[in-house]
């Protein structure tokens, strides 16, 4: 069983759609779990997949680490992390103008400072901890639930041991094209060309990250430090630190954009997601 954790605005849209085209021969059928299909309560998560009994298969949504609780097969885990400066500031400038965001109603009628710092958006307190962490008491399968300002030294400790032991495959944002040669290594990603969706417009203003929010960021940037320590390691252990392979392999998917943008844009507008989402 694969899970996928999708931590909000870290490339994970890009990625579900390259797990479905990998994965979706191979299981009886996909399970996508999100707060945004209406699985709004903790104990919501919990009872869907017990019910749908998945087996030999992947699940993926915005969840937290702790969700192989629920299966007796063995569990993967896989996930996508990115900068903790650019994640907010793109989380907060999608919500505001994407009506399906998860936190559209508290951005449309927000300013930045105040989507941050309101305490009603927990993942913009060091969000990408709260997403590996999980709960401890292992009651909340979403998120993190400790109260806004309260994650602690354990929380990160948590968060950096499942990255390092228990998540099999991870990658980063801002490395994308070599992630998806780390994630062809680790779970068997063979068909990995793609084009970015889940984009915001460009005419979006872009806020300032003030300084008195790093409080909001402060453990997550430990993690991604960590993480890319920790995925330098996997580059150098798969042969791929020279460039070559990505080199090539960004050639190949710069060959075939026009017909990966169409099929995307077809399928998204048939979703009534709109073509905006769909990069340029």
């Amino acid at each position: 069983m694969l899970a996928f954790i999708h931590i909000h605005k870290c490339g994970g849209s890009s990625l579900q759609e390259l797990i479905r085209k990998n994965f979706r021969g191979r299981c009886q059928k996909e399970i996508e779990l999100s707060p945004i299909r209406g699985l709004r309560k903790p104990d919501d998560l919990s009872v869907s997949i017990q019910q749908r009994g998945q087996s030999d298969g992947y699940i993926m949504g915005h969840f937290a680490y702790g969700v192989h609780q629920l299966f007796q097969e063995e569990c993967e885990y896989a996930t996508m992390l990115r900068k903790p400066k650019g994640r907010l500031v793109s989380l907060y400038r999608h919500a505001k103008v994407e009506p399906n965001a998860y936190y559209h109603h508290q951005a449309k009628v927000s300013t930045f400072e105040n989507f941050l710092t309101n305490g009603s958006v927990l993942e913009a307190d060091n969000g990408m901890v709260r997403f590996l962490s999980g709960d401890a008491k292992e009651s909340n399968m979403f998120i993190n639930p400790k109260p806004f300002g309260t994650l602690d030294q354990s929380d990160l400790d948590r968060a950096i041991k499942n990255l390092e032991s228990h998540i099999v495959a991870f990658g980063l944002l801002e490395r994308f094209d070599e992630s998806l040669l780390v994630f062809s290594q680790c779970i068997g990603l063979k068909k990995c060309c793609y084009t970015r969706i889940n984009k915001t417009p460009s005419e979006v203003e872009i806020p300032d990250f003030d300084s008195s929010f790093t409080n909001l960021i402060a453990l997550d940037e430990i993690l991604y430090h960590r993480a890319e320590e920790v995925f330098n390691e996997r580059l150098r252990q798969y042969g791929l630190s020279d460039g070559k392979a990505v080199d090539e392999f960004r050639r190949k998917n710069a060959r075939i954009q026009p017909w990966l943008k169409a099929v995307a844009r077809s399928k998204y507008v048939a979703k009534g997601i709109g073509r905006r989402i769909i990069q340029k």
